[in-house]
């Protein structure tokens, strides 16, 4: 796999030159590495202080004689900067428009729960979010919301269900969610015990697996559009709207953008990254 990129990158002195060379071998886009590669960067340096490897170059050789260092150089491209209340639009979207249709569609329905799915939902600050949301300022009677919320890895979940966050993380969530949703706990906040149910946290990497029923909202934001290359984020777009409800929402970042063959995602509000399946 890489015989090739060992003849031509003979001198490789930096992370940045390591990263270049090897996202594209392993289905990564290096354009949404690169303003987050720091912490990508310190990860990949201390795998190589374990392994007492020197210099980057020896490193891609370590990895072609060894087919198990792919995955855990894979692992080691996790991003996890995220935090509550990200992108002000789309919650106002959610609050305004979203959840009030769906609320509608779902009773005509006569269904009582409405299932949504944060696909990458890293220590569980947008899954939270959404409950907050949904139980603070909405409160529809008789009309639950599931939320299954997943990841790969298993660390960024168990911080998920403790519930613990740190003062930076919150500073966008409104006051009133965050006086409503949480206790103070010496310099951290924790979710109140009521906001954690119907949230079901589950260990999944997307590429190889994807949670079974179907959903009225997706959010995949900042994820497979950002860091995925198109043989894989393309195929995973097709799964996606496979697992929304007629008349349901897909809900990506906001510097995202949904490819051109998606014509049955619709954006609702210019500017923002909301979208509607329609079907023929």
């Amino acid at each position: 796999m890489f015989t090739g990129l060992l003849r031509k990158f003979i001198i490789m002195k930096s992370c940045h030159e390591f990263l270049q060379t090897i996202l594209p071998e392993l289905g990564y886009r290096w354009a949404g590495f690169r303003k987050v590669r720091r912490q990508v960067c310190r990860r990949i340096h201390q795998r190589m202080q374990e392994l007492g490897i020197a210099s980057y170059r020896d490193y891609l050789y370590y990895i072609a004689q060894n087919p198990g260092e792919r995955a855990i150089l894979d692992r080691s491209l996790d991003i996890t900067i995220t935090r509550f209340w990200r992108d002000k639009g789309v919650y106002a979207l959610l609050e305004k428009t979203v959840f009030p249709d769906l609320i509608q569609q779902v009773l005509q329905e006569k269904r009582t729960k409405l299932r949504c799915w944060s696909a990458g939902c890293c220590n569980g600050e947008e899954p939270y979010s959404l409950q907050l949301l949904w139980h603070i300022r909405l409160s529809p009677e008789d009309l639950n919301l599931e939320i299954i919320a997943t990841d790969w890895n298993q660390a960024v979940l168990d911080r998920a269900q403790r519930g613990c966050f740190p003062e930076g993380v919150l500073k966008d969530l409104p006051a009133d969610l965050l006086e409503k949703g949480f206790e103070r706990k010496d310099a951290a906040h924790v979710i109140k015990d009521q906001f954690k149910h119907n949230i079901h946290f589950l260990r999944q990497d997307i590429r190889e697996e994807m949670p079974g029923g179907q959903f009225d909202i997706i959010l995949c934001r900042n994820f497979i559009l950002t860091y995925f290359d198109r043989e894989i984020s393309v195929p995973l777009l097709n799964k996606f709207l496979s697992l929304i409800r007629k008349g349901g929402y897909f809900i990506i970042g906001s510097t995202e953008t949904i490819p051109p063959a998606f014509d049955k995602l619709k954006q609702i509000k210019k500017g923002e990254p909301v979208y509607r399946l329609y079907e023929e």
